[in-house]
């Protein structure tokens, strides 16, 4: 019974390494992707302020502190850099069929922004696809571990 129940244990135990792993992985790809994002987003904002005339009486200073201040606002209201920088284009008759193949999605790869976009999510967001992949493999290693501990449970004696 005992050695049930330890090696019970250590699949729990090699499941939740598992996940933890798999955590840190999405920590290490996502920050440098988080900071990228950031200093477009600021670069972004900073080409828009200096391409209005009325930004030739202000200080550097100012302009830095009106960047600081806009990039932080549009973080928190999740506005990217290609949001910012996007611009409708007019299709004329021969681009009807190349307009719906459009790149909407930025730097974000090809098989993200097609599986966003068969998700129902539009844009350069990369969050849902992982929010739900990560999800999907912690239910099935759940599964697995409450399958494996049923297997192992030793059966009722008739009474």
């Amino acid at each position: 019974m005992n050695a049930r129940l330890s090696e019970s244990l250590g699949i729990a135990h090699l499941l939740m390494y598992g996940v933890m792993v798999l955590s840190a992985l999405t920590l290490l790809v996502s920050v440098p992707r988080i900071a990228h994002a950031q200093q477009d987003l600021n670069m972004t904002i900073r080409s828009a302020i200096l391409a209005d005339p009325r930004a030739s009486s202000m200080t550097p200073a100012q302009i830095d502190a009106l960047v600081t201040a806009l990039a932080k606002q549009a973080q928190t209201q999740g506005v990217t850099a290609h949001d910012i920088a996007w611009r409708p284009q007019v299709a004329g008759p021969s681009q009807f069929a190349s307009a719906s193949g459009a790149d909407t999605c930025g730097s974000v790869p090809a098989f993200v922004c097609s599986l966003n976009q068969l998700l129902g999510f539009a844009g350069s967001n990369w969050w849902p696809p992982l929010a739900l992949f990560t999800t999907l493999l912690l239910l099935v290693l759940i599964t697995a571990v409450l399958i494996e501990h049923a297997r192992k449970r030793p059966p009722k004696m008739p009474v």
